[in-house]
């Protein structure tokens, strides 16, 4: 599903949240794979404003997953609380992972990834209830 036809209403479910906004993000990248390599690995060369962007949009990324997951938690007690810094260790991994397919090849067939890193990102947040 593309990023702009993501719905995300008062009654969506926590997996269901996760498979839209990797889908939406993955698909970004994937339909630019020169520009997400431009910033997601070539980043680092071009200097410390650039890096703090990067740095400022991996931020955002984990607040947006933070405030979701608080929405849903109230909705859905089942849901286990996390500290701030797992959102932000969950970005960096979905950041992470996206670059490592980016450095692999020219066109990586981003959206392959979704399924994988939805997997990771169920299993803190729904595990995290039993912890």
């Amino acid at each position: 599903m593309p990023a702009t036809a993501v719905p995300f209403g008062p009654n969506t479910s926590w997996t269901e949240f996760v498979d839209g906004m990797l889908g939406g993000y993955l698909d970004i990248l994937e339909r630019d794979p020169t520009a997400a390599r431009a910033f997601l690995v070539e980043m680092d060369a071009a200097g410390p404003r650039a890096r703090q962007r990067r740095r400022d949009a991996i931020h955002w990324f984990a607040e947006i997953w933070a405030q979701r997951h608080e929405q849903i938690r109230a909705r859905d007690p089942s849901l286990g609380e996390l500290p701030p810094i797992a959102y932000l260790a969950l970005a960096f991994s979905v950041r992470d992972i996206v670059q490592e397919a980016l450095l692999d090849v020219s066109s990586p067939p981003l959206r392959e990834l979704a399924p994988g890193l939805a997997r990771l990102l169920n299993a803190v947040v729904l595990g995290a209830a039993a912890s």
